[in-house]
Formats: structure tokens, C-alpha cells, sequence
């Protein structure tokens, strides 16, 4: 079954009631299934447990049901079902939640089978892309993927520059039109956040809280943007969900999510913890998603895997799917979207190294 795969209505019913019930059989959710057979419930539930959406235990008679923290990972989602529902009425978590970089490092797998399959496949068409490449040939492809990357990145986040307006910023250093030199800014600092990443990989520079941060002043650099991990309050605009407020508790969570990212022994599974991670942490005073989308680069590159440019990702996609990791911490939405974009950047840049 496929993450785009829908539930059922009783089956998304049923994970409605888990999520405010703990260890249930069958019989108890037939108080909100009136009109189902019991073998019928019976089947949702099974069918429910086989794809990790719930916890099973007991025998016969006497098996119960119940939703974990890791069943929250892969809970689905459609998008535009849920942004329908106002804010205040998507039952979000609203506070931070201390268990969930834990709960990235236990769980056996962050992708389905068939999705680290197609990965791989493309992985495969990276490499050999690249094979016999001249040293020209690749510094042209890597400018390439610097101006894609460094434009739909800094658009993400609201930049109005057009590629055209991007590839002449980097190119030629020249700004575009009618544009604030914030915008610029914006973009010329991706293009060092990821060149340094590409040259700490050739130095051996380990990826840790030191390196985050690092790159973190590279992407904020004259923005106005104060370096190192704040000490104030950040809102996320359009959620109740509240990232967390004290220094020493954001330190102290930095650093387990750089356990979280080093326990992952797939590089795929390493970024996609490193892109979801550092967004939801907030750590930084601004630029925490540009931060983690070249931190994700930057693990992939360590394994000759591809980079993501994001090229071809619609942006209100990328938000959304990144704000139910936010309110409900399930990867599913995104996990979708980092593939198609794995799948993209894999065959479309010719820079392995």
C-alpha cells in the first residue's frame, strides 16, 4: 500500500478514535462503527495493524489495539482534507514533543520497501551519470544544481527571484530589478552553505551540533539574523503548534537530534530526519529550514547520494507537508514528497563525486 493510498472512512475513523483511546478491542470501536459486523471491524483492525499504523497485543478474544508515538510516524494524511479544517479544530499536538527524536532513532524503517527500491534504482543512474565525467564537465553541473538548489530553496521561504534572476545573481553577480538586496542575500548565502558542505566532506568535517550551527551562520550570514541557538520565542505562522523557548532545553534537544541523525544507517533515512528534525527544533532565531535542507545535502553527499534540489516541489506542498510533521509528527506526507524530489535531483544532476 502506497503512502498516496487513502484509508477507508471507517478505517480513518478508527484512527480517530485510537488517538484519544489506549489499548481498545474490537468491541469498543463498534461505538462509533453501529452498522458494521464485528468480523468486518475485525478486518479493518487487522489490516490497520499490518501497516504499522497500530500497536497489536493479546490473542483471540482478548487482543487489544492501541496507537504509539511510533505509529504516529506513518499516520496518513491527505492534505487538502486537513488544511480545510480550521487551525483550532485539527487536534494538533500544540507543544513540543521530547520524545520524538527517540522515537526516529527506534523505529525499524522510515521508508516503505518499494520507496528505498526506487531510491536506490535512481541512486544507481547518479552514479553512472557521472562516470568518465571531465573535471569541466562536473563544475558545470555542479553550478547547475547550485542555482536550482540556492533559487527553490530561498523560494520556499517567500523569495520572489525568478531562476533567470538567480542565475545571473550567481553567475554574474548581478541583482535582479526591483528586488530587495535581503532577497539576494538570501541566495548568494545557500550558494556558500552549500559549497562549504561540499568541501567539509572532502576535509572530513564531522557532522555534529558545531557543524549545524556553522552552516546555520552561513545561510543567515547579513541577514540580520542573530548566530548560535536563540534565547526568545519563535511562532510558526498558521499552527498552534509552539517550538520550544529555553536555550539550554534547545542545546540539550540539538544534540539528541544529532543522536537521532547518527543512529539512522541509511543516508536516505539520515536526511529525512536531518530536513524534518531541525525544522520542527526551531533551534535558530530564522533560516532553521534552509539550515536543514543543506544539512540533508550535506549527509547525502557524505555517501555519494544525491543531493536535493527541490526543483520540481510545489512550495505550498513542502509547507504543508512539513506542518503535519509539526501538529501530528507524521512523516508520511513528506516522506512522499523527498522521494519524488530524490527521485528528481538522482537522475537530472550529473555531480556524483
Amino acid at each position: 500500500m502506497s503512502d498516496k493510498t487513502p484509508l477507508t472512512p471507517r478505517q480513518s475513523a478508527i484512527i480517530r478514535f485510537a488517538k484519544t483511546h489506549s489499548w481498545f478491542s474490537a468491541s469498543d470501536v463498534a461505538t462509533i462503527a453501529t452498522n458494521t459486523s464485528p468480523a468486518t471491524l475485525r478486518r479493518d483492525l487487522s489490516t490497520l495493524a499490518g501497516m504499522g499504523l497500530l500497536e497489536k497485543k493479546g490473542e483471540n478474544k482478548g487482543v487489544k489495539y492501541a496507537l504509539t508515538e511510533k505509529n504516529h510516524l506513518f499516520l496518513p494524511y491527505e492534505l487538502g482534507e486537513y488544511y480545510r479544517q480550521d487551525e483550532d479544530t485539527r487536534n494538533a499536538r500544540e507543544s513540543y514533543n521530547f520524545s520524538l527524536f527517540p522515537t526516529l532513532s527506534e523505529a525499524p524503517s522510515l521508508f516503505r520497501p518499494e520507496q528505498l527500491q526506487r531510491m536506490e534504482e535512481a541512486s544507481r543512474v547518479f552514479r553512472s551519470n557521472a562516470h568518465d565525467m571531465s573535471p569541466s564537465l562536473h563544475r558545470r553541473e555542479l553550478e547547475r544544481f547550485v542555482i536550482e538548489f540556492s533559487w527553490k530553496s530561498s523560494k520556499i521561504e517567500g523569495n520572489t527571484y525568478s531562476l533567470i534572476d538567480t542565475e545571473f545573481l550567481l553567475r554574474n553577480g548581478i541583482e535582479a530589478e526591483g528586488k530587495s538586496k535581503y532577497e539576494a542575500k538570501m541566495i548568494l548565502n545557500h550558494k556558500k552553505a552549500y559549497l562549504f558542505a561540499v568541501e567539509s566532506m572532502r576535509e572530513n568535517v564531522p557532522i555534529n551540533t558545531a557543524y549545524i550551527e556553522q552552516l546555520h551562520r552561513y545561510v543567515t550570514d547579513g541577514l540580520g539574523v542573530e548566530h548560535g541557538v536563540r534565547d526568545r520565542i519563535v511562532g510558526i505562522t498558521g499552527s498552534r503548534y509552539t517550538p520550544l523557548a529555553m536555550k539550554q532545553q534547545l542545546r540539550e534537544q540539538l544534540i539528541a537530534l544529532s543522536e537521532a541523525i547518527a543512529s539512522r544507517k541509511k543516508p536516505y533515512e539520515q536526511a529525512l530526519v536531518a530536513v524534518l528534525g531541525l525544522s520542527y527544533l526551531q533551534p535558530f532565531e530564522d533560516g532553521n529550514k534552509r539550515t536543514a535542507r543543506v544539512l540533508a545535502n550535506s549527509l547525502l553527499l557524505r555517501h555519494n547520494y544525491a543531493p536535493l534540489s527541490y526543483r520540481s516541489v510545489d512550495e505550498r506542498e513542502y509547507k504543508e507537508a512539513t506542518l503535519i510533521f509539526y501538529e501530528q509528527n507524521s512523516i508520511q506526507p513528506f516522506r512522499e514528497l523527498f522521494v519524488e524530489q530524490y527521485v528528481y535531483s538522482a537522475t537530472h544532476y550529473n555531480i556524483a563525486l
